[in-house]
């Protein structure tokens, strides 16, 4: 959301439009950024109020631009899921810098070996970053899981699976 009000903001013809927004968007993070200063009902208050203004704002006077219509439309359609945070904070982060750095040393990957050019290079390269963040969240030594799904393989056994159970938390 931030980049994308950030690029509207030098922009002829959107200029105004993204610098308002911005202005409101930097106000609901400065809300965020002191989140543990504010008991939750102030903090969801002041959040709550943040949205009504974004949403309003996003609304209202919308450049004749691509761009600018497109984040309107978007928001227009797409809006309430945005702010969900506000009511789900402990499931839902108000930013995305977990996933960020979640595929960071994919990208970091790619970059060096400039990625694969098939469909089958592809979809090994998913399975293969897949497992390795799968076995990090969960704990799991990828060399074990990897060691097991190749003697798998190799005695014509099931592959181990990376899926959680029921009983498994």
């Amino acid at each position: 959301m931030i980049r994308e009000i950030k690029f509207l903001a030098p922009l002829n013809g959107t200029q105004a439009y993204g610098k308002r927004l911005l202005k409101y968007v930097k106000e609901m993070f400065a809300t965020i950024h002191r989140q543990d200063t504010l008991t939750e009902r102030g903090f969801k208050r002041l959040m709550n109020r943040h949205k009504k203004s974004i949403m309003k704002t996003v609304r209202r006077f919308v450049p004749a631009h691509k761009k600018a219509e497109v984040l309107s439309e978007r928001f227009e359609k797409y809006g309430e899921s945005s702010f969900l945070f506000i009511e789900q904070p402990s499931l839902i982060e108000s930013t995305n810098n977990v996933a960020e750095r979640e595929i960071r040393t994919l990208v970091l990957d790619r970059m060096v070996t400039q990625g694969v050019r098939s469909d089958v290079g592809n979809k090994r390269h998913e399975r293969f970053w897949t497992v390795l963040a799968t076995c990090k969240r969960r704990g799991l030594n990828v060399m074990a899981f990897l060691r097991k799904a190749i003697v798998c393989l190799l005695r014509g056994l099931p592959p181990p699976s990376l899926i959680k159970t029921n009983n498994e938390k």
